[in-house]
């Protein structure tokens, strides 16, 4: 994972270019959602992070930007896309399996229990299935 101090950087960059640059509705829309190609803006990034603390991210900067899905990508379950909505102009494109994965992946990851594979994969599908039939209530 990079640094406290990226991850301001990313957010102020964020700022500047919604404050300044003249943006069409899309794109205005899909800054506010913290879409940005970091590949793209590398250089502006790595000069922001090196005006920025490395002291750990507060709430708000957790929260801003989609910051906290850009420092755990893993969390997302599936791919990210650009839509034609204002209010939601990301979604994400996944399947059953890709929500399977992510928390197998998730649960492997965090499993202090030291429960085996399959336990795990186990844990995932009932989380995955559990979530399917609330989203089926909606």
């Amino acid at each position: 994972m990079k640094s406290s101090s990226y991850y301001r950087g990313r957010i102020k960059l964020i700022e500047i270019i919604l404050g300044a640059a003249k943006l069409t509705d899309k794109e205005y829309a899909l800054y506010r959602n913290g879409y940005l190609d970091e590949q793209k803006f590398k250089k502006e990034i790595a000069k922001k992070a090196k005006e920025q603390s490395n002291k750990p991210l507060d709430f708000m900067e957790l929260s801003r930007f989609s910051t906290w899905f850009s420092m755990h990508p893993e969390k997302i379950a599936g791919t990210e896309h650009i839509a034609s909505s204002q209010m939601f102009p990301i979604k994400v494109k996944g399947t059953k399996q890709d929500v399977q994965k992510m928390f197998a992946k998730v649960l492997k990851k965090g499993n202090k229990r030291g429960n085996n594979n399959k336990e795990s994969e186990a844990e995932a599908l009932a989380i995955a299935l559990q979530i399917e039939l609330e989203l089926m209530n909606l």
